[in-house]
C-alpha cells in the first residue's frame, strides 16, 4: 500500500510540474491524438514501440518486470497490419532454506492481426481491429506465474499471457480530439478457440476509456481499463476487473514520443496481488 501511495504521488507531482512548464510551450505539430499506454494501440499511423514496466507485488521480496514490443503499418487507405509480443521477468524469494532467490524469464503470446482506420473528419476516427493470439507463451508453471505477475500493466491483453491458448480478438475504438483535448474509447471481445482441456477460459469483454489534454510539449492523460468474463462467477468474485493509469507523454517530437505511466489495480483479487506498476515507453513513427 505504501508503494502505491508513493508512486501515485510521484506521478501526480510530475503531471502538475509538466502542466506548469507546458503552459507557455507551442502545441505539437503532430495532428494525431497522443497514444494511451494501457488501452488498445490501433491508430492511423505506422509506428514501432517498446514499453518497459515494473510491477510492485503485494508479496515481499518480489520483482516483476515486463517488456512489450509492438508495431503497426497503416496504408493511406486506412488498411493495416499490427503485431505485439510481451516478455516477462519475475524474481522472488523462495523462502526455503538454502534456496534463496530464484528468477524466471517467460515469453507471452504473439499477437498478429489487421486493422482499418476510418477517418470521419479531422477530429474523429474509428479504428477496427481483428487478430489472433498464437500460443507462444511459456507453458511451464514458473513461466505461467511469471506472466501472471506482470499482468497489471496491460490488463486489456489478459489472454496474451495464457499458455497453450489460441485466442481470436476483435475490437473497435473511437478516437477523437477537440482542441487540446483528446480521448479514446475501446470495446472488444476476446474468444479462446483452442485451450488446455482443464482450463476454464471463457470469452472476455473489454471496455476501456482514456481522456487527456495536450498541454504544449506534454500530453497528460487518465486511463481506465475494464475486463469482464462472460462465464459464470462464484459468490464473492468480481465479474469485472479494472485498472487505472496516469500517463505523461512528450509530444514535442513528431517522430519519437517517450512516455511514463503509473498503473493501479482498482478492484477484486488484483488489489490483493498488485500494488502498482510503473511503465516507461517510447514509440517512433515510421515514414
Amino acid at each position: 500500500m505504501k508503494k502505491r501511495f508513493v508512486i501515485a504521488m510521484g506521478l501526480s507531482s510530475l503531471l502538475v510540474t509538466s502542466t506548469a512548464l507546458a503552459q507557455e510551450a507551442p502545441v505539437t505539430a503532430d495532428k494525431s491524438a497522443p497514444r494511451f499506454s494501457t488501452l488498445d494501440r490501433g491508430s492511423d499511423t505506422s509506428n514501432l514501440g517498446i514499453d518497459a514496466s515494473m510491477t510492485f507485488l503485494d508479496a515481499e521480496n518480489n520483482t516483476a518486470m515486463r517488456l512489450d514490443m509492438h508495431g503497426q503499418y497503416v496504408m493511406p487507405t486506412g488498411i493495416g497490419v499490427y503485431g505485439s509480443l510481451p516478455l516477462s521477468y519475475w524474481s522472488r524469494d523462495t523462502g526455503l532454506p538454502g534456496m534463496g532467490d530464484t528468477s524466471t524469464v517467460a515469453l507471452g503470446n504473439l499477437e498478429l492481426g489487421g486493422l482499418y482506420n476510418h477517418k470521419i473528419n479531422d477530429k474523429l476516427s474509428i479504428n477496427a481491429r481483428a487478430g489472433v493470439w498464437l500460443p507462444t507463451a511459456d507453458d511451464s508453471l514458473e513461466g505461467g506465474l511469471t506472466n501472471l505477475a506482470n499482468l497489471l500493466p496491460r490488463m486489456t491483453d489478459y489472454y496474451g499471457m495464457a499458455a497453450k491458448t489460441t485466442t481470436v480478438r476483435a475490437s473497435a475504438s473511437l478516437i477523437g480530439k477537440e482542441g487540446q483535448f483528446f480521448y479514446r474509447a475501446d470495446a472488444g471481445l476476446d474468444v479462446p478457440i483452442d485451450k488446455p482441456d482443464n482450463a476454464e477460459f471463457d470469452p472476455l469483454v473489454r471496455l476501456n476509456l482514456g481522456v487527456g489534454v495536450n498541454a504544449g510539449v506534454m500530453a497528460l492523460a487518465g486511463e481506465f481499463v475494464t475486463v469482464g468474463t462472460t462465464g459464470d462467477v462464484m459468490d464473492g468474485q468480481d465479474r469485472f476487473i479494472h485498472s487505472a493509469a496516469l500517463s505523461a507523454t512528450l509530444t514535442s517530437n513528431k517522430k519519437i514520443q517517450p512516455s511514463v505511466s503509473v498503473i493501479l489495480p482498482v478492484n477484486g483479487d488484483t488489489t490483493e496481488m498488485f500494488d502498482a506498476s510503473v511503465m516507461l515507453g517510447v514509440q517512433g513513427r515510421l515514414p
